[in-house]
């Protein structure tokens, strides 16, 4: 059994909810990344078919997450088998929020930096503020599930927060 408790106003987690089905409803069944498949036309109908299947199922996990009256204010009790659901739904939603609504902004900039939001036009800094809170939600779950999974580098939390000298230990390039 998961116990993941989120503290968040609930218009945060509408807003987020709207994101993610409108991510849905722009994907219109299909799958958020290219995938390669057999060659074989049977075959490839076929996986295709059950990869949209089960990302439907596991897209119905997360809805019932965000939709829980206790998401935002209080404790979510859940099965690993739903929690495993729950990371491959992230993990889909991420890749379909950055391909449809995050694609002006590069992959190094997205994943590695806080970008400034507040100079963001509104559509692009919700989904980005999504983006964060879903890479933030799984990786909550995966430790969960594994808590030996994210480990955590040395000083990581420091160079977060502003407390490491980044360059103390680079040598001076213009010697």
């Amino acid at each position: 059994m998961i116990i993941l408790q989120i503290e968040m106003g609930a218009e945060i987690g509408e807003l987020f909810a709207i994101v993610l089905k409108g991510i849905e409803e722009k994907l219109g069944g299909e799958l958020p990344q290219e995938v390669d498949l057999p060659d074989d036309p049977e075959m490839r109908e076929l996986w295709s078919d059950e990869l949209k299947e089960h990302l439907l199922e596991d897209l119905h996990a997360l809805d019932r997450l965000l939709s829980h009256p206790d998401f935002g204010s209080g404790e979510i009790a859940f099965e690993e088998e739903e929690a495993e659901r729950l990371v491959r739904a992230i993990s889909a939603s991420r890749l379909g929020i950055r391909r449809l609504n995050l694609a002006a902004i590069s992959d190094e900039e997205l994943e590695g930096t806080m970008l400034p939001v507040e100079q963001m036009e509104e559509p692009l800094r919700l989904s980005y503020l999504c983006f964060l809170f879903l890479a933030g939600l799984q990786e909550t779950i995966i430790q969960a599930l594994d808590p030996d999974a994210l480990e955590i580098p040395d000083g990581f939390m420091e160079l977060l927060s502003g407390d490491g000298d980044e360059d103390e230990d680079e040598p001076d390039s213009k010697q």
